[in-house]
């Protein structure tokens, strides 16, 4: 894909001018998708076609597309991949906003809300 314009990724921060491709797995470097990865590789009893129908995604590859980097995960969608993955909601959430927002928006977020940190949150320093 090509773009018409200069984009400046608000994740990482890269500039990409016109005729350069953007990159496939934009999203490979964040906590969540490494997490969503590892979460799958725990969960033995289930497939990635399971967890999929679990979250209500439609297609099975977009779990693949998440662990994968390729595509960030909608906020809205965080409460059932969450349910899916066996895992606290509030620690998926905070990774999902890191992927979309970036690093500081989170720590902003966290500040203004004063939300305290689950067990699960805090095990994975989010």
């Amino acid at each position: 894909m090509h773009l018409n314009a200069i984009h400046e990724s608000s994740h990482n921060n890269v500039l990409i001018s016109e005729g350069e491709d953007m990159p496939t797995t934009p999203y490979a470097s964040t906590r969540l998708a490494q997490f969503i990865d590892q979460r799958i590789g725990e969960l033995h009893q289930k497939t990635q076609a399971d967890i999929a129908k679990e979250a209500g995604f439609r297609n099975a590859n977009f779990i693949t597309m998440l662990k994968t980097g390729s595509s960030k995960l909608a906020l809205d969608r965080v409460p059932q991949l969450a349910k899916a993955l066996e895992v606290e909601p509030a620690l998926l959430m905070r990774l999902a906003i890191e992927q979309s927002y970036g690093p500081k928006m989170l720590r902003t977020l966290v500040h203004l809300l004063s939300v305290p940190l689950s067990d699960d949150e805090r095990k994975h320093g989010v």
